[in-house]
């Protein structure tokens, strides 16, 4: 099996610093990108290739507001609650040599909520280089008319999502 993966996230935020250590704000999310899988079976008299490919576009909108606790002069931890929804379309094409193909496409729409918690440096008062996770997850949505609902909800450290990022504070001097 052969995989092949490209993607693309762009995730701004923006907020407004409210008393001395909250902020809230909205955030924005575009994702795109493609998987293609290929596969190949053999027998004794013939061989298959199958390819698969999933191409997907999404955009989101949130709410979030986020604390800050200091550690000194430039640590923080912080944590952080963002709630939002995201409409999206997988299109999912199949191709092989035997002559077989099919498309499919789906439309969805999820409603997310997270809480996360991060440590955030602060070199200058007006800029903050994080490093977060999420702990907990509700995630609920919809695919197409027809289909049923889907939930999940996760509860714990996520190692493998861990997040870098930078925040500019316009109002800090």
């Amino acid at each position: 099996m052969n995989d092949d993966s490209k993607d693309f996230l762009f995730n701004p935020r923006f907020g407004y610093a409210i008393g001395n250590n909250w902020v809230i704000g909205t955030a924005l999310t575009f994702n795109t990108g493609e998987t293609t899988r290929k596969s190949v079976s053999s027998t004794s008299s013939s061989s298959t290739i199958e390819e698969q490919i999933i191409a997907y576009d999404a955009f989101g909108a949130a709410l979030f507001a986020r604390k800050y606790f200091p550690l000194g002069d430039k640590f923080s931890v912080f944590g952080e609650l963002i709630s939002g929804a995201i409409w999206g379309t997988n299109n999912a094409i199949f191709n092989s040599s035997q002559g077989t193909s099919s498309e499919n496409e789906a439309k969805y729409t999820e409603y997310q909520t997270n809480l996360s918690a991060g440590l955030a440096y602060f070199p200058k008062n007006w800029l903050a280089l994080e490093l977060s996770t999420n702990l907990v997850s509700f995630t609920t949505g919809k695919q197409n008319q027809s289909s049923p609902n889907y939930d999940s909800f996760s509860f714990g450290l996520n190692t493998s999502s861990i997040n870098l990022g930078v925040s500019f504070f316009l109002n800090n001097k």
